[in-house]
């Protein structure tokens, strides 16, 4: 799983249309300046993809730095890098 999340990750940013700022305002849609589980998977489910609670709870594990249960915008944005 963590590879496939890899490969997702590194084909979204490849894009040439892909914008982070907008990748963002997607799952912050409240403009709270950052993005919860369930902000994530309604998200998601607006572009047609629903994640199991298992690869939703995968994505926080991995790039929430300070465990808060939130994803900021920076956090946001180190997900996209290599």
């Amino acid at each position: 799983m963590e590879r496939e999340l890899e490969s997702s990750k590194v084909a979204l940013t490849l894009k040439p249309d892909f914008n982070l700022h907008d990748a963002f305002k997607i799952f912050d849609h409240n403009h709270y300046g950052y993005i919860s589980i369930a902000d994530l998977r309604d998200g998601l489910a607006a572009i047609g993809v629903f994640p199991t609670s298992e690869e939703a709870d995968l994505v926080f594990k991995r790039y929430d730095s300070d465990l808060n249960l939130r994803i900021n915008f920076h956090e946001f944005s180190s997900a996209f890098l290599s």
